[in-house]
């Protein structure tokens, strides 16, 4: 029996990609917020599309 090698696949991923740009104070501003939470960048910018999503999508 062949077993399969590797890391197994993940149920959500993600294969989508988006370039952003940022001034100097919007990286400083972004790495500040990661530092502190201990989070990537990634995810800081996921955090806050999620939050604007859902004052959006409650607000109406």
């Amino acid at each position: 029996m062949d077993k399969k090698r590797g890391r197994p696949p993940k149920n959500d991923t993600k294969t989508d990609q988006y370039r952003l740009r940022l001034n100097d104070e919007e990286r400083t501003m972004l790495e500040h917020l990661a530092e502190e939470s201990g989070v990537s960048m990634s995810e800081i910018l996921i955090r806050g599309l999620r939050m604007q999503y859902n004052l959006a999508k409650f607000s109406d």
